[in-house]
């Protein structure tokens, strides 16, 4: 008997051993990784300046947990980029006074100025972080009329009118004669489709048909999560992220940004994956 005590005792004191010696997991609501991106503007005193981007870690229930980064996108060859760090990460309570804690995603937009989905807009009623936000309908805003029509008139939104987009880029694609036009692209990834607010009628179109030449089946894009553009030399680059399996790719417009230019591939278009942990060394707690 005491033979089966003293072994029972030692498998007990192994076990807790073990567990001492393995590091708690990270809770799930703790976990940190971007969920939305942002152009970040900077009132300098007179004007609003762009500057940079901003990152935005929102899915958690409380606001204690949200929290952002601002930074800077750059070329590092090829069709590889690198983030640059200029600030954070930063408390949520330190770019708004009053962030709704209901908010857990970001659709598209300015830092001063978002659209969460396709009913609710968000906007700075002070010129300086932490801002403090007017949050209501978009309708409500009135300046929003368009905008409004783009995400819930069936009219501009075709199928896709009342659902919630997950980005929103600007480029330029063809027009009817083959020559370069501006394209301003709301996203459905969930739905792999996308609207294109140049006008009625073009709304709930598949993404397999927004970029020709990608090998991106429809059910990938289902696994984009959201999208980033960089302009250089007069062709739009989008990144487009999936935070889960914590993965991006890049495309380049066929389309060069000159009104009536030819249409021709303007660069070499790719859907290759590539590891986010390549773009940047990431803050400790953030990364898969």
């Amino acid at each position: 008997m005491q033979v089966k005590l003293f072994i029972l005792l030692a498998a007990l004191a192994s076990l807790a051993a073990c567990k001492k010696d393995t590091p708690p997991a990270t809770p799930a609501d703790t976990a940190k990784k971007p969920g939305s991106f942002l152009v970040n503007w900077e009132y300098n005193g007179s004007t609003w300046v762009r500057s940079g981007y901003l990152m935005l870690d929102l899915d958690h229930a409380s606001n204690k947990d949200k929290s952002y980064m601002v930074f800077d996108l750059e070329p590092a060859g090829g069709t590889k980029f690198k983030f640059v760090l200029k600030k954070g990460p930063l408390p949520i309570d330190s770019l708004a006074t009053n962030w709704p804690a209901s908010v857990r995603s970001v659709a598209f937009g300015y830092g001063n100025d978002m659209t969460v989905n396709a009913a609710m807009r968000l906007q700075a009623q002070t010129p300086t972080k932490p801002y403090t936000f007017r949050y209501d309908s978009i309708h409500k805003f009135s300046t929003a009329i368009y905008l409004y029509n783009y995400l819930n008139n069936p009219l501009y939104a075709g199928t896709m009118a009342g659902k919630n987009p997950q980005g929103r880029a600007s480029g330029w694609g063809p027009d009817a004669a083959g020559n370069a036009s501006p394209r301003d692209i709301i996203y459905y990834f969930r739905e792999s489709a996308f609207s294109d607010v140049i006008g009625p009628g073009r709304g709930g179109i598949v993404l397999t048909d927004l970029v020709n030449g990608v090998n991106t089946a429809s059910t990938l894009w289902k696994e984009v999560d959201a999208v980033l553009t960089f302009f250089e030399s007069a062709i739009y680059h989008h990144l487009y992220f999936d935070f889960d399996n914590w993965r991006y790719f890049v495309t380049y417009d066929w389309c060069p940004a000159s009104y009536g230019a030819p249409c021709t591939k303007g660069g070499v278009q790719v859907a290759e994956w590539r590891n986010m942990n390549d773009l940047m060394t990431w803050p400790a707690g953030w990364g898969k």
